[in-house]
């Protein structure tokens, strides 16, 4: 018997059987959609669109997505992995899947993973695997890989220093507004690295850079304008670059402001504000912050003077290897202020120092050779380090060395060579070798004799408070010997004398006086 269907039941039966059908065939639309949409919530709570940004509900609806396979949420949840944003900060979570997305062609995710190889974060420490997943990232346009593959050329990393490749990827990163990558081209055009020195154009990147609010472009702009390279010299410009470095923490910028305040250089000198942005930079590591502070310290500007905490400093600066801080603490060892006074380590210090061509410790650690403190007493290597001095100009050691040949110290006696080394001192006014040399001229010992040579030396002397050499002018002007005899003369130089401690001046003026 053949069954009836009432019309409506017929259309409702019907009506579902194509619901069903229709449900069935959306199944794959309706997957993919959710995909989509859990992608795009999380974008969403990421950036605070629409919604409050809440990261934790970020790597949820990212979890989800990059779970189903979609390959920018699994990039996103890597680096919520990365930063610990709404998740617990894991580099092995943000290492697997920036791999999935990179290995589907993602290009953030092949540089990200890249940038992990080259800092060891998640996975061992490997060049090549930063070079492969960066150059791959930097093939698609992706800006911060042409820069750090620029870099990797630059320095040599993993592949043979390449500067012209270098500027070709600092150039299309920089071409897209990357600061990095305008900072790291100005670099190359100031040192003339893959391309022709250009102080212009190398300012002129710079300031791109700077004006994107990137700390080491803006101090290298404040540097061309604190030097006048590429840039008319401009110091006003120089500390308005130099502060908004300085306001970011840049070290270098910091420092720059100290030396500005410091010196007055562009400025008013201002010791305090000086001393500040010394502090700023030294307690970031800058060496030569650093010594600053130390200095500062030892002379009592822009703080109180105090020879422990200057030894502090220059202590750090040392043994970073700074020669005049190694030179300045041996200073202090050797006197005692502010620490215990030990030879033997003043002697390191001005050693480690003079190894490095630093003149007056070169004349310390010989003087300290030539008395035999901290060091055995030796001649022969006091004069080798006077010597290296000497060559440097400095007047001090150009002094040792002629005593030691006028009094034939460990030496014979040689007067010519007493003379040349006081010559080259006394010309640079050092008052002892200028009365050494008035006294060879007045003997004619190692020179022809001449009265006149010895008065203009001695009184050289003399005006820079020499008691002897005082003393000896007075006698001169009293006698009529190199000068013309003036008695009045002969009394205020015999005065400043005594005032200056000579003995002899002061046993004359008792016996005048009776």
């Amino acid at each position: 018997m053949q069954t009836i269907f009432p019309p409506i039941f017929t259309l409702l039966l019907f009506g579902f059987l194509n619901v069903s059908v229709f449900s069935s065939d959306q199944e794959e639309e309706h997957a993919t959609g959710s995909i989509e949409y859990n992608y795009r919530q999380g974008i969403k709570y990421l950036e605070g669109d629409g919604v409050e940004k809440n990261g934790k509900e970020a790597a949820r609806y990212f979890s989800k997505a990059a779970l189903a396979g979609h390959i920018d949420a699994q990039c996103w949840l890597g680096e919520m992995y990365d930063f610990g944003n709404g998740v617990t900060q894991d580099y092995v979570q943000a290492i697997k899947w920036y791999r999935l997305a990179a290995e589907q062609g993602n290009a953030l995710a092949q540089n990200n993973l890249g940038v992990k190889y080259v800092k060891g974060l998640g996975v061992e420490q490997d060049d090549e695997q930063a070079f492969k997943w960066l150059q791959k990232a930097a093939f698609q346009k992706q800006v911060n890989a042409q820069n750090s593959l620029g870099v990797m050329y630059h320095t040599g990393r993993w592949v043979e220093i390449n500067e012209l490749e270098a500027i070709k990827w600092f150039s299309l990163s920089a071409a897209q507004g990357d600061a990095k990558a305008q900072c790291n081209l100005g670099d190359m055009y100031s040192i003339g690295a893959g391309v022709e020195k250009d102080d212009a154009i190398a300012a002129n990147w710079y300031r791109k850079s700077a004006l994107q609010g990137h700390a080491e472009a803006q101090c290298y702009l404040g540097h061309c304008y604190y030097r006048g390279e590429g840039v008319q010299k401009d110091y006003t410009e120089a500390e308005k670059w130099f502060r908004k470095s300085a306001r970011q923490g840049f070290a270098k910028a910091q420092y720059m402001l100290g030396s500005m305040f410091d010196h007055g250089i562009g400025v008013d000198v201002d010791d305090e504000l000086a001393v500040s942005f010394y502090r700023k930079a030294a307690d970031q590591n800058h060496m030569q912050a650093i010594y600053s502070l130390g200095t500062m310290y030892h002379n009592g500007e822009g703080i109180e003077q105090n020879h422990s905490t200057a030894a502090k400093w220059y202590r750090k600066a040392a043994e970073k290897n700074h020669s005049k801080a190694q030179y300045l603490l041996g200073i202090l060892l050797q006197s005692g202020k502010g620490v215990d006074q030990n030879y033997e380590e003043a002697a390191k210090w001005y050693r480690l120092s003079a190894e490095q061509q630093y003149a007056d410790a070169e004349f310390q650690i010989g003087y300290l050779y030539e008395i035999g403190r901290g060091v055995p007493k030796d001649i022969s290597l006091a004069m080798a380090w006077y010597q290296k001095a000497a060559k440097q100009k400095n007047a001090n050691a150009q002094t040792n060395l002629g005593m030691i040949y006028f009094n034939g110290s460990g030496v014979e006696h040689n007067y010519e060579q007493a003379h040349e080394y006081f010559q080259l001192a006394a010309e640079q006014g050092e008052k002892t070798a200028q009365y050494n040399l008035g006294l060879l001229y007045y003997s004619g010992d190692g020179v022809k004799q001449s009265s006149t040579e010895a008065a203009k030396w001695l009184l050289k002397a003399a005006n820079q408070n020499d008691a002897d050499a005082q003393f000896i002018i007075s006698t001169m002007y009293a006698r009529g010997i190199g000068l013309n005899k003036d008695e009045i003369n002969a009394m205020e130089w015999l005065r400043e004398s005594a005032k200056n401690g000579s003995t002899e001046a002061i046993k004359l003026l008792r016996l005048q006086r009776r």
